[in-house]
């Protein structure tokens, strides 16, 4: 068994920390600010399904096909090359923990 925290300070010292993983899959934690995007719209993880849960505030998933608004206890799956850019439109924080398979990082 492996045991992971998210730091309530990260947001103050990167948006985007992975957390662990195994050689099958990986855990990451996301915290945007109100205003801040995941980064240019795309993809960073070609070869790599991403399952997002949203933890609190809200947001956007912008895909390929739509822009859907998110918030707390939402679920999200992104498949391997899907481009996407996720966005805390929400006046706290938008707190994501992320999950790869493969690990993309």
């Amino acid at each position: 068994m492996k045991f992971f925290r998210v730091d309530e300070e990260q947001a103050d010292k990167q948006f985007f920390r992975v957390l662990g993983g195994t050689g099958k899959c990986q855990i990451a934690s996301m915290i945007l600010k109100p205003g801040q995007v995941s980064g240019e719209y795309g993809t960073e993880h070609p070869q790599s399904d991403q399952i997002l849960f949203v933890m609190d505030g809200n947001g956007f998933a912008l895909t390929e096909s739509e822009k859907t608004q998110i918030g707390a206890g939402d679920l999200i799956l992104i498949e391997a090359g899907e481009e996407h850019q996720i966005g805390c439109e929400g006046t706290v924080p938008l707190r994501t923990l992320n999950f790869y398979s493969p690990p993309a990082y």
